[in-house]
């Protein structure tokens, strides 16, 4: 056995002028994240939005790109038709664009147009109310909040959002159905239902589908499938260490 051999420390630099180096290429976790293969049944389904009309265009003119691709931010246009980014930085005939009535010009004077966001926890239904009133309160006043927690999102520039759990059972069905038909705005969703959790394992009183065993866990899941939901959420040891 060859006698341990320690390594001598890393010099701490208190050099201000060393600066990291910048990193222009493709996110580098794209390729791990492309070799990911789920099993068809555990796809969501694909599901169709109401969106923009196909014969739309938007012009974004003199805007700060931030395209996600991890390169830095860069000054430029930006064409969109339909649903579909087709020029981004150098936009063919900005002029003839511009004169065009049918197409909508938005004059960025050098703000940040970038990618939307995604969350990756969202309780629609949580969010803007008390949360140890959320049991008691009516499914009329609970859906006009989660209504207007959907559309904060959107507004604060969310696109895309993953629901963690829903108040009430179907109230994240719902709202999604209603963002995807287009009766309300709101960013694309997949829906959660109640978090399910061991008897006396609740957060707060009347938001917890309770499920003791293994029986009783693929009954209340079965329950949650049929309701029409994306996702499940299952609070395993209860949720007593949240209080």
């Amino acid at each position: 056995m060859s006698p341990h051999k320690e390594e001598p420390p890393v010099p701490w630099s208190t050099d201000t002028d060393v600066q990291p180096t910048k990193y222009n290429g493709r996110p580098r976790n794209v390729d791990a994240i492309d070799a990911i293969r789920y099993a068809e049944n555990l796809q969501p389904p694909q599901y169709d939005i109401y969106g923009t009309h196909e014969d739309s265009k938007i012009l974004f003119l003199d805007v700060n790109i931030l395209d996600s691709t991890g390169a830095e931010p860069y000054p430029g246009d930006v064409l969109v038709e339909g649903e579909k980014f087709v020029a981004v930085g150098n936009v063919p005939n900005v002029d003839a664009l511009c004169s065009d009535p049918k197409v909508r010009v938005v004059h960025g004077r050098g703000r940040t147009l970038m990618s939307g966001l995604g969350d990756a926890h969202t309780h629609f239904t949580w969010n803007g109310g008390d949360l140890d009133r959320l049991g008691d309160l009516g499914v009329e006043e609970h859906t006009l909040l989660t209504m207007r927690s959907a559309q904060c999102f959107l507004d604060s520039g969310y696109t895309m959002c993953f629901g963690a759990a829903s108040a009430k059972k179907r109230l994240d069905v719902v709202i999604r159905d209603a963002i995807n038909a287009g009766d309300i705005p709101g960013p694309r969703y997949l829906a959660n239902g109640q978090e399910m959790a061991r008897t006396d394992g609740e957060l707060v009183g009347g938001i917890t589908a309770f499920a003791d065993g293994p029986d009783e866990m693929r009954q209340v899941i079965r329950e949650h499938v049929e309701l029409g939901v994306d996702n499940i959420k299952l609070s395993m040891s209860g949720e007593e260490v949240g209080r």
